[in-house]
């Protein structure tokens, strides 16, 4: 066997551990939920999070989600673990009660069709939570192969009162596309074009005609990955609704993010504006 065929090997292996490994996690306390929040521009007031999964491997420690996604992908495994996210999700709504605010799910275009448009509304049901505490956030790690199923699985979801994101808006697959065959309620700017824009005139241009253009169609602007205050006085400048990002809020347990809900933010207008995020040069 040669170098690389070795390497090649290993890389294999190490990939079905891992996917093995993932679906015990399922079935024991590996996985955890975190709550980042999202912040009204205008106000600064928190209006919600997007609740993200962390994987806690017993003997590697923490997992980065870009080792593990595209596997579960490939296995088979985003639609139990979607489902045990909402799960966690709609748990946390309901144990606060009245003081919940809208938090935001992940789920791939590939596994959301019909079936786990009435799984999702369920949920809710058994619960007694109300569906319009629960944002579905389309990713686009993969090209949709049934477009029609796809908009009437939002159609279904939107019937009963959920808000539906594009998320990664401007980079994925076929994004436009989206836009025309699926009534969205708001799209997420990619963290990309939000950190480049105040170094590359191109991408500040580029960010302002993607928002501009969710304006025009009557959508809602989330853009992600804020992490210094110049970008966010740019969000601001060009009519972005919230944000979410470092600057506002990292990611936190969901009993930090109760607690967070109760004290408010402190003002962003005269915080000393750290140097600007430095993005390499390609």
């Amino acid at each position: 066997m040669t170098t690389q065929h070795k390497r090649h090997h290993d890389i294999e292996q190490d990939s079905k551990k891992l996917a093995r490994d993932l679906r015990v996690a399922l079935m024991t306390q590996q996985l955890q939920v975190v709550f980042q929040p999202k912040v009204c521009v205008d106000s600064n007031q928190i209006v919600g999070a997007e609740a993200l999964l962390r994987w806690q491997h017993p003997i590697e420690g923490l997992i980065p989600a870009d080792r593990w996604v595209a596997l579960a992908e490939s296995h088979n495994l985003m639609r139990p673990l979607t489902v045990w996210l909402i799960d966690k999700v709609i748990h946390y709504l309901k144990s606060v009660g009245e003081q919940a605010l809208p938090l935001a799910v992940n789920v791939p275009p590939t596994i959301l069709d019909g079936a786990f448009a009435l799984t999702i509304i369920n949920m809710l049901s058994v619960a007694g939570v109300s569906p319009c505490l629960l944002d579905i956030e389309i990713t686009e790690s993969e090209p949709v192969e049934n477009m029609t199923n796809l908009a009437n699985a939002v159609h279904l979801l939107q019937s009963k009162g959920l808000r539906i994101y594009l998320d990664d808006f401007g980079t994925g697959y076929s994004t436009m596309k989206y836009l025309v065959d699926i009534p969205v309620d708001g799209v997420k700017m990619d963290k990309s074009f939000v950190q480049q824009a105040l170094l590359l005139p191109a991408a500040r241009l580029v960010l302002k005609s993607l928002i501009e253009l969710a304006h025009e169609i009557g959508v809602m602007v989330v853009c992600e990955g804020v992490e210094t205050l110049e970008q966010l006085d740019l969000i601001k400048c060009l009519g972005g609704n919230i944000v979410q990002g470092y600057l506002t809020g990292k990611p936190m347990s969901p009993e930090a993010f109760a607690k967070r809900i109760d004290a408010p933010l402190p003002s962003l207008d005269n915080k000393i504006a750290p140097k600007p995020y430095k993005i390499q040069a390609s």
